[in-house]
């Protein structure tokens, strides 16, 4: 048989020529004969099919596709060629096909379980009987949810365990279309038909009213699930001002202060709607329900908990069954892609825009492409935490057949704990919209947004912003722990060019492919360097990060690096790797980060505070711990950029 790679995105068209594996037409798929010899092959067609927006941003070379690119990546493209390959014993190429994907992904289930100590199974706390987990998971059997996990808690947090060993392939969960919560099903039901009546009321709103209303409804259809919920998420939209001023001169607090004002303003829009339902039915309904507090819990769910899914034809009709059901939803939105769980609820609020400024950019959150997918609450699903080295990474369409499966692509033995990605996210989404942080997050970044000189001639301005934008440029770019960006250092090189070497490029010369001269980038690299070291200060001045040692973050500072030689010193004699810090200054703290005491020194290690279900306290002590490191993490990711800036600049200075 063949597989048939559907490629409309030009760029990954592009990528794959480069590479020699012509993909003519966006309306043709790709075809590639599924057996042993074209393994290699399928693997490269397959990585480039999941790349996502950050991940080719940092791409330096599609050379660097012939070999696994990074773990999300290398397990979205397993798991999409096994996705397309019929079940054992049915082809006799595609079981070539499978045995080695087997073979390779054996090499790198190591790197996924390295040091995650919450996967051990002697670990697993399973619920009582009379518990609302418990009864949750007699409630999904009712309705049709086929389950190989279980909810069970490791330490403090919650989270599924594998019910029996777990081989590549099999699902851990398959969840028929009526058991899903969206907006086809809820408009079914008494609540959703009369919010339904209600002129021009937006989709996130009619879901987050439901969820405020049908909660409290001991008849309703989910009601179990509803049960099974924590009383409170503790996410970055709930935070006490006191948190988020704790985080002041950072982009989270920019972006918190953004989110809940955000909320806050949708609620004030909505509260004449809430009072017309009391007065329509208050027999019915309690004005209990409807306070802030309860508004913002239906928000903080169907942002943290919600997925993106896709449906197979414009259609929607949920599979018949007992009781109303919904479909669901993700979040970055990728065509026959890794579903991504995204908050559906109140439109997210614009990212930090400061110039430069930390925390999330749309280059780390790619805008969804066209698709029939809707965002949907999936119980069962949604108590499956998140992790950069999940057992699931595709499970983000709904099958001709009206169940959603979630196929594990690693083996995984009964007891230790099962995790899905959200995709890759960066810390400040976590953070404000989840309420964790992930220590050494491999999707972290930095936004760092350029402008072009404003004092400048007229002309040589026009033919600059001219360069700017038959290059692609963007003013909007990313910094990560592991490398300068190709299109940043390339934004620079035109940024700080000369009327001269702006006619270079406008004749041919490609600032992204190499330096331009060792004048153009020493200017460059300058540049940026001043640039971190703004972005560094007020991360450093942190009230997060009172009585932490702080390095010296400015060019000057750091003794000339004009007249720096080769080698791991400057011309002062001072070390660089120290003056600039090292990534592992912030601690390596395994996965998520919720309770306090996690995050090394500080005042918070001391307290030990009751944690709820998902990891948190209600004095916000996990709360303020993983903010801090999200600050951390920030830091040691401009760190990286400063040590590898001083090192390009080196080189550009020794060529001058």
């Amino acid at each position: 048989m063949d597989i048939k790679f559907d490629l409309p995105d030009p760029s990954k068209r592009s990528l794959l020529a480069a590479v020699g594996v012509e993909a003519r037409s966006p309306y043709t798929p790709l075809r590639i004969h599924a057996c042993g010899q074209n393994v290699t092959l399928l693997m490269l067609v397959a990585r480039v099919h999941c790349l996502s927006k950050i991940e080719s941003y940092f791409l330096e070379s599609p050379q660097e596709l012939q070999s696994p690119l990074n773990l999300r990546n290398e397990a979205a493209a397993v798991s999409l060629l096994l996705s397309y390959l019929p079940g054992p014993g049915q082809e006799e190429g595609c079981e070539e096909v499978r045995q080695a994907l087997r073979q390779h992904c054996e090499g790198l289930w190591p790197s996924f379980v390295h040091g995650d100590a919450s996967m051990q199974a002697d670990s697993v706390r399973y619920p009582a009987d009379d518990s609302p987990a418990a009864d949750f998971q007699r409630w999904a059997a009712d309705v049709g949810i086929q389950s190989n996990i279980r909810i069970a808690k490791f330490g403090a947090l919650r989270g599924c365990a594998a019910g029996r060993d777990i081989e590549p392939g099999e699902n851990l969960l398959s969840i028929p279309a009526a058991a899903l919560i969206y907006e086809d099903t809820v408009r079914k039901t008494d609540v959703g038909r009369m919010l339904s009546a209600i002129p021009d009321l937006a989709v996130d709103n009619l879901l987050i009213l439901f969820t405020m209303i049908d909660r409290h409804d001991p008849d309703s259809a989910w009601a179990r699930y509803w049960a099974s919920l924590p009383a409170a998420f503790h996410t970055g939209l709930s935070f006490p001002p006191t948190l988020v001023h704790r985080l002041a001169g950072t982009a989270g607090a920019l972006e918190l202060t953004r989110a809940q004002g955000h909320l806050k303003r949708q609620y004030d829009a909505t509260r004449p709607l809430l009072a017309m339902l009391l007065a329509a039915y208050p027999a019915l309904l309690s004005p209990a329900w409807f306070e802030f507090g309860q508004y913002t819990w239906a928000a903080e769910l169907w942002y943290s908990y919600a997925f993106e899914i896709e449906f197979p034809g414009a259609g929607r009709d949920p599979a018949p069954g007992a009781g109303a059901g919904a479909q669901g939803t993700g979040e970055p939105r990728r065509a026959s892609g890794e579903s991504v769980a995204v908050p559906p609820g109140p439109p997210c609020p614009p990212a930090a825009a400061a110039c430069p400024s930390a925390g999330a950019t749309s280059a780390s959150a790619p805008a969804p492409a066209p698709s029939t997918s809707t965002p949907v609450m999936v119980p069962f699903a949604c108590h499956v935490n998140h992790s950069p080295a999940p057992h699931v990474v595709r499970y983000g369409r709904l099958s001709e057949a009206g169940m959603l499966n979630f196929p594990a692509f690693r083996p995984c033995k009964e007891g230790e704990q099962v995790f899905i990605s959200y995709g890759p996210v960066p810390n400040l989404k976590l953070l404000c919209y989840y309420g964790f942080v992930i220590a050494d997050n491999p999707h972290d970044v930095v936004p760092l947004t350029l402008e072009l000189p404003a004092e400048e001639d007229a002309a040589l301005h026009a033919r600059r912003t001219a360069v700017w934008e038959r290059l692609g440029l963007a003013t909007e770019h990313n910094l990560s722990a592991a490398r300068l960006s190709p299109q940043l250092l390339a934004a620079l090189r035109v940024a700080v060019a000369t009327a001269e070497e702006l006619a270079g490029m406008e004749t041919g010369d490609d600032p992204g492919r190499a330096p331009l001269n060792p004048e153009n980038e020493a200017q460059a690299l300058r540049t940026l360097d001043v640039a971190l070291a703004q972005l560094l200060d007020p991360l450093e001045a942190c009230p997060l990060l009172a009585g932490s040692p702080r390095a010296a973050n400015s060019l000057e500072s750091r003794q000339g690096v004009a007249m720096a030689g080769a080698g791991g010193q400057d011309a002062s004699g001072v070390d660089m790797e120290d003056a600039t810090g090292a990534q592992d200054s912030a601690p390596g703290l395994g996965n998520e980060v919720h309770a306090a005491g996690s995050v090394g020194p500080g005042p918070t290690t001391a307290i030990t505070p009751e944690l709820d279900e998902n990891g948190m306290d209600d004095g916000w002590v996990a709360s303020s711990a993983a903010c801090r490191q999200y600050v951390l993490g920030q830091q040691a990711i401009l760190r990286c950029a400063q040590r590898e800036c001083l090192a390009r600049l080196r080189a550009a200075v020794a060529g001058v």
